[in-house]
């Protein structure tokens, strides 16, 4: 129970690890400065630790095999996608080595450089190039109290209501071009998607 043994395990563990990484990261150490870090503990917190420690801009994982109880109640990808502050890029094993298109989505609150959309676009047009890949980007966008202006007490005429949907429509096709316009890109561009609905639904 956490004797000797226990931390003498630990150690050799931490050892087979660390020499693991080193020989998967060799081939790769000629084109690029790679570190390495075996971290004992909960794996979703010990990754933010990272993130927050070296101020990383992103994180890739392959994808988790959850049990039953991680279903139940949240796997460590959940955790690390909800709780991450940098992006977080769960590839499946065995898909393409090539990703032939690629979809940004943004959604409009901030388009100051720096933002989580101009991260996002960063990130997006980076892969694209590398990739040789199609950049689509998608914003979708809905009207506040659309539904109570439809029917009940607040209900507005349609004309009215038609009339300020087409305004925040405007607003959101304003703020998209902002944003595109530093990367080269058109809001009405045939790969530059802008839908009315909510967003977890586009």
């Amino acid at each position: 129970e956490g004797g000797p043994i226990s931390k003498d395990l630990q150690g050799w563990l931490g050892n087979e690890l660390e020499q693991f990484l080193s020989d998967l990261a060799a081939p790769h150490r000629q084109r690029i400065d790679i570190g390495s870090r075996v971290a004992i503990g909960t794996s979703f917190i010990e990754v933010i630790r990272q993130v927050l420690r070296e101020e990383c801009d992103l994180v890739i994982k392959a994808p988790e095999d959850p049990g039953w109880l991680d279903h139940l109640f949240g796997s460590d990808d959940l955790h690390l996608l909800r709780k991450c502050p940098c992006p977080v890029l769960i590839d499946r094993p065995g898909s393409s080595r090539q990703y032939r298109q690629v979809l940004a989505a943004v959604d409009g609150k901030s388009t100051a450089a720096g933002s989580c959309d101009s991260l996002v676009m960063d990130l997006a047009t980076s892969l694209a190039e590398r990739e040789q890949a199609r950049l689509d980007v998608i914003h979708a966008w809905h009207m506040e109290g659309e539904a109570m202006f439809r029917r009940g007490r607040f209900r507005l005429p349609g004309l009215e209501l038609e009339a300020m949907l087409q305004h925040q429509a405007q607003t959101e096709q304003n703020k998209l071009a902002d944003l595109l316009m530093r990367y080269g890109m058109s809001a009405t561009a045939d790969n530059v998607h802008l839908v009315k609905g909510e967003p977890a639904a586009k």
